[in-house]
């Protein structure tokens, strides 16, 4: 698998992500010159988590934390004739944890993609790569592919369908066991009865996780509905609610006696968004998990809170 251990980290993913792009854009670049636009996004919050009230089962392994993050995407969008849209982008994302410190964990990654429209349809085929830390350590590296289309027949209704394709190649000495294919695969319906104003969703989807370690592997699906309402042009308000069956395929003999785990994962999640100029929004978040497992140390309920802002600024016209 990856040399991590030994030699340094030469090639960054984001590196290979804008090699890719580049492969991406000759073909249609040809066609005529691009119209290009940036964007960059950057969210940044701060959140009180206290998932694992059992403390007594739990101490050991989960504790209540603050945990500070940021997310930052910077994208370059060509608009190229035929309709043809070529996206490039990197991403660098970073948890710090106040208590729980090795749980700190660093990201970067890229990815590009072509999209074309097709009357109501829009469809999008790209390549995505990441790199990641935690506590220090490389933790791993994955490369995938990624679908997506898009039918929107109307203002009033939209639907889409995901599908994505990787490989985690996990550093062995820090992450043994772990090396994995994955498969998402999803759905969603939109439907915006006021049009700009008010919005409903409801998705489902799965996850299958295959590891070189049998109780690694897992089947996840979920179901999940939104609904967002702006009660002016600056503020905004949302709830959402999933729920996640996840299944893994054999049980871990260090854990219950080799018990095959099985989780059952309840989420229910208020949002207040204010914006307060063009490029700044502010947020705040608050909500509850719910974990039923047959596995008593991975039982847990309790709340998250967060607070945060995000930064936008496009030269998109």
């Amino acid at each position: 698998m990856i040399d991590l251990r030994k030699n340094s980290f030469r090639v960054s993913t984001v590196g290979a992500a804008l090699l890719a792009a580049a492969g991406f854009v000759a073909v249609p670049a040809a066609a005529g010159a691009a119209e290009w636009s940036s964007l960059f996004l950057s969210t940044n919050k701060v959140e009180y988590i206290d998932n694992f009230v059992n403390s007594v089962q739990n101490a050991a392994i989960r504790d209540d934390d603050i945990r500070l993050s940021t997310n930052n995407q910077l994208i370059a969008t060509g608009r190229l004739q035929d309709g043809i849209i070529v996206r490039v982008a990197g991403r660098l994302q970073y948890f710090q944890h106040v208590d729980r410190t090795d749980q700190d964990n660093l990201l970067l990654g890229g990815f590009a993609d072509v999209g074309k429209r097709f009357g109501a349809l829009f469809a999008r085929v790209g390549y995505f790569g990441d790199y990641r830390r935690k506590d220090g350590n490389n933790q791993y590296i994955e490369n995938g592919a990624d679908f997506t289309a898009r039918y929107a027949p109307n203002r009033s209704y939209a639907l889409t369908a995901n599908v994505r394709g990787s490989y985690r190649d996990f550093d062995e000495n820090n992450f043994p066991g772990l090396d994995q294919t994955r498969i998402f695969a999803s759905a969603r319906a939109f439907w915006y009865p006021f049009q700009d104003r008010t919005f409903l969703m409801a998705e489902t989807g799965l996850l299958d996780t295959n590891a070189d370690t049998n109780f690694q592997s897992n089947l996840l699906y979920f179901v999940g509905a939104r609904a967002g309402y702006h009660i002016n042009k600056k503020a905004s308000i949302g709830l959402r609610a999933k729920y996640s069956n996840k299944e893994f395929d054999a049980g871990n003999p260090a854990v219950q006696g080799g018990i095959t785990r099985e989780d059952d994962i309840f989420e229910v999640f208020g949002r207040v968004d204010y914006k307060f100029s063009k490029n700044v929004t502010g947020f705040a978040e608050a909500g509850v998990v719910d974990q039923q497992s047959n596995i008593n140390t991975q039982d847990f309920t309790g709340p998250r809170v967060g607070v945060g802002v995000k930064l936008l600024f496009s030269t998109a016209k």
